[in-house]
């Protein structure tokens, strides 16, 4: 994701990262922390749902008394849209399914196509609705 190679942790991290919709600011190949043993991408810049614009990331390279670089960003008054997103996990999976029986789905015992395509937008508008 952030182009070094990834282990077990980094993979799962990854996985949390796609799962709760982060967007991952780190732009480049720059190692954010580096030592006499070993360098690696650990310091990382997330956000989620910012509706401001993060941009011009970058790893500083210059010495500051620490073994992680420093990382620099700038964040502009740009506004950006951000897609609603759900969270399915957090869902009251009871009351959405009493809810959305008060809607009335029912199939009939004659199904046309047009029929059909009715009954599939009905259900897909009320499955928004309950969602909503």
């Amino acid at each position: 994701m952030w182009g070094h190679e990834t282990n077990l942790r980094g993979a799962r991290f990854e996985e949390f990262i796609q799962d709760y919709d982060l967007q991952l600011h780190n732009i480049g190949r720059d190692y954010t922390f580096e030592c006499k043993t070993g360098k690696s991408v650990i310091d990382i810049t997330l956000s989620r749902n910012l509706k401001l614009k993060v941009d011009n990331w970058k790893v500083c390279k210059a010495y500051n008394h620490s073994d992680h670089n420093t990382i620099k960003y700038n964040i502009t008054t740009d506004i950006i849209e951000i897609k609603p997103h759900r969270n399915y996990g957090s869902a009251d999976w009871n009351l959405f399914n009493a809810e959305l029986k008060k809607h009335d789905l029912h199939i009939p015992k004659i199904i046309t196509q047009e029929k059909l395509e009715h009954m599939v937008n009905k259900l897909n508008r009320s499955i928004i609705a309950e969602l909503d």
